[in-house]
């Protein structure tokens, strides 16, 4: 490993998940283009932060771009706070 290149961990909730992306709020920025790994249970995601936008009550949102090996599947791992939608539609009225 170049000795130049640091690691560092930053605490931080993953807040939204996708096939393609992960959203985490952090306690620390991230520079765009950074390369990262999310830590999810046994599981790690490797991506490339897209943005990092500062809300002064919560923290950092950062934005990932995860990696074509790191897609994310629900077969992998759920996380807790993860749940499904469900939308109830009213029965058109006059349908046959």
């Amino acid at each position: 490993m170049n000795s130049s290149r640091r690691l560092h961990a930053i605490a931080g909730n993953l807040e939204e998940i996708g096939e393609w992306s992960a959203l985490v709020l952090a306690d620390a920025p991230i520079r765009c283009g950074t390369k990262v790994r999310v830590a999810c249970e046994r599981f790690q995601l490797r991506g490339l932060v897209e943005s990092c936008t500062f809300e002064e009550l919560l923290g950092f949102f950062v934005r990932v771009r995860l990696d074509p090996e790191s897609r994310w599947s629900q077969q992998w791992f759920t996380p807790k706070h993860l749940f499904a939608l469900l939308e109830q539609r009213p029965a058109a009225a006059g349908c046959a």
